[in-house]
C-alpha cells in the first residue's frame, strides 16, 4: 500500500462554498479563477459569485457576485496574517518556508 504524500491537511474556510467561483483581482485589474488554496492565501481584492435558486421550468439562474472581506491565511495552513504587513497583490506564503512554487503566480501576470 502507497502513503499519501503531499499536504494531506484540512484547510478552513469561511463565509464561501468550495463550489462557488474564486476570484481575485491581479495587479492588471483583471479577474481570475483561483482555487481555494490560492483565494484564502491571496493579498488583495478578492469576491465569490454563486448561482441562486432556480424556479420550476427555468433552467437559467441568476449569479450573485460579491466582495470576500473574510480572513486571510498563509498558503496551505490555517495560520492567519495581518494584511498589511505583506506585499500587495500576491500569495503570501508563511516567512521560513520554501518559495519555489510562487513563481507559478508570475505566468499568470497576477
Amino acid at each position: 500500500m502507497a502513503e499519501k504524500r503531499g499536504f494531506t491537511g484540512k484547510l478552513e474556510h469561511w463565509g464561501y462554498e468550495t463550489s462557488w467561483v474564486l476570484e481575485i483581482q491581479g495587479k492588471n485589474g483583471t479577474w481570475y479563477r483561483v482555487t481555494e488554496r490560492d483565494f484564502r492565501s491571496y493579498n488583495g481584492k478578492r469576491r465569490v459569485s454563486y448561482p441562486g435558486k432556480t424556479e420550476l421550468g427555468n433552467p437559467f439562474q441568476d449569479l450573485t457576485i460579491e466582495d470576500y472581506y473574510g480572513p486571510f491565511y498563509f498558503f496551505e495552513t490555517n495560520t492567519p496574517y495581518n494584511p498589511d504587513e505583506f506585499e500587495k497583490n500576491t500569495i503570501v506564503y508563511q516567512p521560513g518556508t520554501d518559495r519555489v512554487e510562487s513563481k507559478r503566480t508570475d505566468v499568470a501576470g497576477i
